[in-house]
């Protein structure tokens, strides 16, 4: 879902010191902010070790 995209899209970001808002990712996916963050918690706690 672009949720999931969004989230690993913001995760990619904070990992590799590009700092992008979580607005600019999610204004062009459509997504609600609250989504891509859940999303970006979800990845952060269960896939990145």
């Amino acid at each position: 879902s672009d949720g999931v995209a969004a989230g690993a899209l913001y995760l990619a970001g904070q990992e590799s010191d590009i700092r992008l808002t979580q607005a600019t990712i999610c204004e062009p996916l459509d997504v609600h902010i609250t989504t891509a963050r859940q999303w970006f918690q979800e990845i952060e706690e269960n896939i990145v070790a």
